[in-house]
């Protein structure tokens, strides 16, 4: 992404890639202006930093935005160990530090670390939050006046700033800056549609599948049923731009039914509110010829999004629930006992507990927010123009009651890593209309294959992937590194590798990975990473290793 965004020009940046919040974010949204978050050492460099180092280390992010809450008892946007400790001196970060909008005054208004506009402004700046998102940097007027500050200290700041916009071009002839040439007619450009669709089409993860699934075009009476089958709202995450054309679920199934063929919508409830299903503006009849219904529930950023920002919230931003919204439920249960194939797609950005949703669909389609091709992509899906291949990227649990309390930041118990007890569906989890098998899983060094290395090798990993089913298809091959007999508490097992092969039916190919010294690591209690000798446990295929109905193979490796 950062790398994306920022250009490959070995001059100019494209735009400035920001990775946040860092770190430990989140917390509940309403108490973020004031939250501490107390992580431990081992969580905080195993789970809360890498994929920030990762950003700067390897996708060269030139801007970093820190967090409203306190890590630890310091403001993220002023704390010396983060900013200046971990990310310059550690990292090597050479970039700008942002803060979140109008985090710096909460120093004083609620975290109650400083008293003053002019000492919080003087705290950010010290300890490296080089640039304000809001209007409290007039206040370093103030400091400098009362000797809490020197301009010599602000210089630090303002050169680093000055050197992204260096880098941006902003000083620069126009012709000089290869991305000033970019015309306003590649928004939307007919490559742009092609890869949301892509995109798209690419992200739908099938979690259930009796058969139902694909639909022949050819139906005389479908139904498309749901707050979400007609919504444009559902198709957008939170931030997000806004397409003249968007095609939402319903627009991408009408689009693609023979001709002939009838389909029926509403939105049968209301998103969220307590109201009677099926009635007023919301009713839609099952007629008796209906051959399937495809029910388009789930949730729009109207409920879920960033504090402030949504309209029905009741969490201030987070979800208190993680059931289906409104009556929701009941609208399912009512089209399933009509006695016809119900299709469940699902529209959200997190997870939803399905547990009572199952039983009452024939096929579950996880589509999150999808974009402006949506709808197409979705619909494609369904009718088997295209064989899913989304995995899911979080852990499905079957009630709340599966998870710590929000406020604990211990990753004991949390995600596929250190979650012991079975969810509802897996990371990494997703079905297709074919199936893949695997073989041949091989551990090389410098080209030799080998089931014992040093600590400091690079270990090639392949494995043979086949398509033994009848139908084209991708496959996310799916490589996860177990330390089996480690000394101090680690992950169940991680993912550290991945890779999208297309396969035709019948074709096999073969996947390469490479895993390097730092993804066999273990923390100690203070969170030095080491490499400690043993056995690892290497596991590649469609899913995770323990996954009952996934296909994977493994084998093991000893460092010495």
């Amino acid at each position: 992404m950062c790398k994306g965004l920022q250009g490959d020009d070995p001059r100019y940046l494209k735009l400035v890639a920001t990775p946040k919040h860092f770190a430990v974010h989140s917390g509940p949204e309403p108490l973020r202006h004031e939250f501490n978050a107390i992580v431990n050492e081992r969580d905080l460099r195993e789970t809360y930093l890498p994929h920030f180092k990762a950003c700067v280390q390897e996708g060269k992010a030139w801007s970093v935005m820190g967090a409203y809450n306190r890590t630890l008892g310091e403001p993220c946007c002023g704390s010396k160990r983060l900013l200046q400790d971990i990310l310059r001196d550690e990292w090597g970060f050479q970039g700008y530090v942002v803060s979140d909008c109008w985090a710096i005054k909460d120093f004083h208004l609620h975290h109650k670390v400083t008293n003053t506009p002019a000492e919080s402004a003087t705290l950010a700046v010290k300890h490296g939050c080089d640039l304000n998102c809001g209007d409290l940097y007039h206040s370093l007027f103030d400091a400098v006046n009362e000797g809490l500050i020197t301009e010599a200290e602000i210089d630090v700041s303002v050169k680093r700033l000055f050197e992204a916009r260096v880098r941006l071009g902003m000083f620069d002839p126009a012709e000089n800056v290869p991305y000033a040439a970019i015309p306003p007619s590649v928004v939307r450009c007919r490559k742009h549609l092609d890869l949301a669709l892509e995109v798209a089409r690419k992200s739908v993860v099938m979690l259930k599948n009796d058969g139902t699934l694909p639909l022949r075009n050819t139906l005389n009476v479908l139904g498309a049923v749901g707050p979400n089958a007609d919504s444009k709202i559902a198709m957008y995450a939170n931030y997000s731009g806004f397409s003249p054309n968007v095609v939402t679920v319903a627009d991408g199934i009408l689009d693609r039914l023979s001709i002939g063929s009838v389909m029926y919508m509403g939105s049968g409830c209301h998103l969220c509110k307590d109201e009677p299903i099926m009635e007023g503006i919301h009713k839609v009849r099952i007629r008796p010829l209906t051959d399937a219904v495809i029910a388009v529930l789930g949730n729009t950023t109207e409920l879920e999004g960033e504090e402030g920002g949504v309209a029905l919230s009741d969490g201030g931003g987070d979800r208190t629930r993680i059931s289906l919204p409104g009556r929701q439920l009941e609208l399912l249960k009512f089209l399933h006992s009509k006695g016809k194939p119900v299709v469940l797609v699902l529209l959200s950005g997190s997870a939803i507990d399905l547990s009572e949703v199952e039983p009452y669909c024939n096929a579950i389609l996880y589509a999150w927010y999808p974009g402006e091709q949506g709808g197409n992509a979705i619909a494609d899906v369904i009718f088997g123009n295209v064989n899913p291949s989304g995995r899911l990227p979080v852990t499905l649990v079957k009630s709340m009651d599966q998870l710590p309390p929000f406020e604990d930041y211990n990753m004991a118990g949390r995600t596929y890593r250190f979650m012991t007890e079975e969810p509802q569906f897996r990371f990494g989890f997703g079905l297709s209309y074919t199936r893949f098998s695997y073989a041949d899983l091989q551990c090389r060094v410098s080209g030799v294959a080998r089931q014992q290395v040093q600590s400091s090798d690079i270990v090639e990993v392949s494995i043979d992937v086949s398509n033994v089913g009848e139908r084209d298809g991708d496959e996310v091959v799916q490589l996860y590194v177990s330390d089996i007999k480690a000394s101090v508490p680690v992950p169940r097992h991680h993912l550290e590798g991945f890779a999208r092969v297309s396969l035709k039916a019948g074709e096999t190919k073969t996947v390469n990975f490479t895993l390097k010294p730092e993804q066999f690591v273990c923390y100690a209690d203070d969170g030095t990473p080491f490499i400690e000798p043993g056995d690892f446990r290497i596991s590649v295929g469609g899913g995770q290793p323990d996954d009952p109905s996934g296909v994977s193979i493994s084998t093991l490796l000893t460092v010495v």
